[in-house]
């Protein structure tokens, strides 16, 4: 089927009066459920969380709504994502694990810092994933591993399903990556990171991404997701989001020298996190460099003690039926599905 309607191949510009977004998409890209209806439902016996497997959706200025918005820390507090300049001296060789640990992870740091303050406890940032059109799945303790770009709707880390907060730092810890933060107060600790948490400390999972191609070929699309209100839990899994205020969102023409942050998690559920991504088609991708990107996350533990009303962590949370073993065979297995099929 048509995967691309062109409605407005020229993004307009931040300068523009801000339009209602329903009114002004760039384009319409198609969107694949497929993968994330067949998670949930193997997970959590939820059919056809999403409509339909394959939409065509709109796609909205993300550029456009931070404006509106008025600052980073706005943007990101209602509706967790942003865009942020993120000026940086390290160059381009992101296959470089030390030079990321030396000179890309303080710039990093600096981010939180302004986002949280002195509300920032700990961080730990884990998982450096460099991604592009042509790569293979690849990677060793030594290097940062490599993938092919992820065109199917997902969400990165489904925190609420481990076990306990073991199990989830020790997945954390297996994947961190070591900082060059010398004195700082606030220390890559965890046990002291698994103390914070169990004492009912918010923590998050935050997403930083970065485009290091130009042209923006197939960009990064994030669902701005609000999810059903039905006097329940209003976030992942117990919700669905609502498709009539859940809008598809890029950052027209991002560049080396900004980062999309985006939340994958947060425990107080008042902060929109979960959020729905994938790489998508866009006008641009016929005359743009096959995309290369680089993506890292962060675990957050703020001071904050979270409420036990918006607490999505607490212990009587809504539990997958596989266990983390038969959660991993799955997925292993669906990616091996979708593998054959395509070959």
């Amino acid at each position: 089927g048509r995967a691309i309607e062109v409605m407005n191949c020229r993004p307009p510009s931040i300068g523009c009066r801000i339009r209602d977004q329903e009114e002004t998409p760039l384009f319409k890209s198609a969107i694949d459920y497929s993968a994330a209806n067949q998670y949930i439902e193997a997970h959590y016996n939820q059919r056809t969380y999403f409509e339909s497997d394959s939409v065509e959706e709109p796609i909205f200025d993300g550029r456009l709504l931070q404006a509106r918005c008025g600052t980073v820390n706005s943007m990101l507090t209602s509706n967790g994502f942003a865009i942020v300049e993120s000026i940086s001296d390290f160059g381009n060789d992101y296959s470089d694990l030390h030079a990321i640990e030396q000179n890309y992870i303080p710039e990093l740091e600096r981010v939180l810092i302004s986002r949280y303050g002195e509300e920032l406890q700990h961080s730990v940032f884990w998982n450096p994933m460099l991604r592009g059109e042509s790569y293979e799945i690849a990677g060793d303790s030594s290097s940062v591993a490599t993938a092919n770009i992820a065109s199917l709707v997902h969400i990165d880390t489904d925190v609420g399903a481990h076990a306990d907060v073991n199990e989830f730092l020790d997945i954390v810890q297996m994947n961190q990556v070591s900082s060059n933060r010398g004195g700082s107060s606030w220390v890559d600790d965890f046990e002291q990171t698994r103390k914070a948490i169990q004492e009912g400390r918010r923590f998050a999972v935050v997403n930083f991404w970065r485009n290091l191609s130009s042209g923006g070929r197939a960009p990064l699309a994030i669902m701005g997701t609000r999810y059903q209100s039905g006097g329940g839990d209003i976030a992942f899994p117990d919700s669905r989001p609502d498709t009539s205020r859940s809008h598809w969102y890029i950052f027209p023409n991002s560049t080396d020298q900004e980062v999309i942050v985006f939340y994958q998690y947060d425990r107080d559920s008042r902060q929109p996190s979960d959020l729905w991504h994938c790489a998508i088609q866009s006008p641009c991708d016929e005359n743009s460099e096959p995309r290369r990107s680089f993506d890292i996350r962060a675990l957050v533990v703020l001071n904050e003690v979270v409420k036990n009303g918006y607490d999505r962590f607490r212990e009587d949370r809504t539990r997958p039926g596989l266990s983390f073993e038969e959660s991993g065979c799955f997925c292993d297995e669906q990616a091996e599905e979708r593998k054959n099929r395509n070959m």
